[in-house]
């Protein structure tokens, strides 16, 4: 049977500049994009915000594994409106999608919204009242925002990683540090709550140093985890964590079915292992796999 499973989500405003020209007086349009992927019917990439931009200066451009997608430039003509869309029907959830604005004089381009899919794996199932899964075996991954723009999530390689790898928000430096707020690189978990309910969250992480040790996180693009700096671990070593200062990170779920978890980077350079959703508040993972080993 096909399990239609749907994602939206926000887009990211502009985040790269494609060359290195003199940008003075000269910035991207403010622009909002959504995109939704069902399975079997392809991606909907959609303006919800911004007009007055010629369709002629947007194009779709990405990556597709599969080369069944045909990117291109933004259909029509004259000025787009907030509800125009554009639909690629062969996107299986493997593809990064980009929209780019170009100005008039056609020598500067800007992303105005990314979003990198990893779709086709389908929603962890919850079972007995919890599920575990990798970092890196996210549905969608977004950009940073604002000041957090540049910043996306590596993955990299360990001996003491769950699956032998994990991820970090790059670049690092400069302690940069999105406070309570959601402008830092997002990861995506579709998940298929059996019931209703009060879940718990357990992120397993490390704090190389007090400017890289704490991320966000929280169930359908709201965060969970806000006061106390965030998840916050103050050691070098894979630990497992679910609070933020005293206070436990937990959501609600409220009808069953499929939701989606997020983690956000709160400062770049935390390395982040591995998501633990559970209903029992008095469990408490150890170990690679949560069991001690």
């Amino acid at each position: 049977m096909l399990v239609s499973v749907t994602v939206i989500l926000a887009s990211v405003v502009g985040i790269f500049v494609f060359d290195i020209g003199d940008l003075v007086g000269e910035s991207a349009p403010a622009m909002t994009f959504s995109q939704e992927y069902e399975q079997g019917s392809g991606i909907t990439l959609t303006l919800e915000a911004g007009e007055g931009v010629a369709s002629e200066q947007l194009r779709v451009i990405g990556a597709d594994p599969d080369g069944t997608v045909s990117f291109g430039a933004w259909p029509g003509s004259g000025p787009v409106k907030a509800g125009d869309s554009v639909t690629y029907s062969g996107a299986d959830g493997d593809e990064t999608f980009r929209v780019v604005w170009t100005n008039q004089d056609g020598d500067k381009s800007f992303v105005l919204a990314e979003w990198n899919l990893n779709l086709e794996r389908g929603a962890f199932q919850v079972q007995d009242g919890a599920v575990a899964f990798e970092g890196e075996a996210f549905s969608t991954a977004r950009s940073g925002t604002v000041d957090e723009e540049t910043h996306t999530w590596t993955e990299k390689s360990g001996n003491q990683a769950s699956g032998g790898t994990y991820l970090v928000a790059e670049p690092v430096g400069g302690n940069d540090n999105a406070q309570d707020t959601t402008d830092g690189p997002r990861l995506d978990y579709q998940v298929d709550f059996q019931t209703a309910g009060t879940y718990y969250i357990w992120v397993r992480m490390q704090g190389p140093n007090g400017n890289d040790d704490s991320v966000h996180a929280g169930l359908n693009g709201s965060p969970a985890s806000y006061g106390g700096l965030g998840m916050t671990v103050g050691s070098s070593g894979w630990q497992w964590e679910d609070e933020a200062g005293s206070a436990r990170v937990k959501v609600t779920v409220g009808s069953p079915g499929v939701h989606t978890v997020n983690v956000w980077m709160r400062e770049d350079g935390t390395p982040f292992d591995k998501v633990i959703i559970t209903d029992d508040p008095s469990y408490t993972p150890s170990g690679k796999s949560a069991d001690g080993s």
